[in-house]
C-alpha cells in the first residue's frame, strides 16, 4: 500500500488524523514538524523568528528526503512542504497524498507558522498553497468534516471491511 501522507495548512487536523490511523493501520506515524521542532530544540515560530523562512524550508526539504525513504508510515507534513521541488511529486512515488482542505477564511498570520506573509499577500499565498495542494493530492477532505480514520481509509478505498 506504501505510505500515507497528508498535506494541508496549519490547524486542519493532519496531525490528529495522521494519529489515529497509524493506531489503527498499526504503522508509525511521523510529524515532519514535531521532527523539525526536535532537531532543532526550539518551536517553529522560533525556528522561523531567528533564522527566517529560507532555513525552515531547508529543514522541510531535509525532512522530506528521509520521509520519502520510509515505507508503511503515516506522515503529517508540514504547511510549506509541497513549496520545493517536485516535492508532492516525491511523496507520491511512495504512497497516497491526502489534502486535509481547511477553510482559507479565518486564516490569519499567526496560524501560518513561517511564511511571514500578511493581508493580501498572505491571502495569495493561501490560494497558490490550496491549488499546489490540490494538484499534488489523491484525495481531498474537507477539515470541516473531521473525518475518523476509518472514514478516511474508506474514502481512499482502503478500507477493507474483513480485516
Amino acid at each position: 500500500m506504501g505510505n500515507i501522507v497528508f498535506i494541508g495548512l496549519y490547524g486542519s487536523e493532519k496531525s490528529r488524523l495522521g494519529k489515529e490511523l497509524s493506531s489503527q493501520l498499526k504503522w508509525s506515524f511521523y510529524d515532519t514538524d514535531a521532527m523539525i521542532e526536535k532537531r532543532e530544540g526550539r518551536k517553529l515560530r522560533e525556528i522561523c523568528e531567528l533564522y527566517g523562512e529560507n532555513y525552515y524550508l531547508k529543514r522541510e526539504e531535509e525532512i522530506l528526503k528521509e520521509v520519502t525513504q520510509l515505507e508503511n508510515a503515516v506522515i503529517a507534513m508540514g504547511d510549506a512542504s509541497p513549496l520545493g521541488p517536485q516535492s508532492l511529486e516525491k511523496l507520491r512515488e511512495k504512497g497516497t497524498v491526502v489534502y486535509i482542505k481547511a477553510p482559507l477564511e479565518g486564516i490569519d498570520s499567526k496560524d501560518i507558522r513561517c511564511l511571514g506573509r500578511y493581508g493580501a499577500e498572505l491571502k495569495m499565498t493561501l490560494n497558490s498553497l490550496d491549488r499546489i495542494y490540490h494538484q499534488g493530492a489523491d484525495v481531498v477532505i474537507e477539515s470541516h468534516e473531521t473525518p475518523s480514520a476509518l472514514e478516511t481509509l474508506r474514502r481512499m478505498n482502503l478500507f477493507n471491511e474483513d480485516r
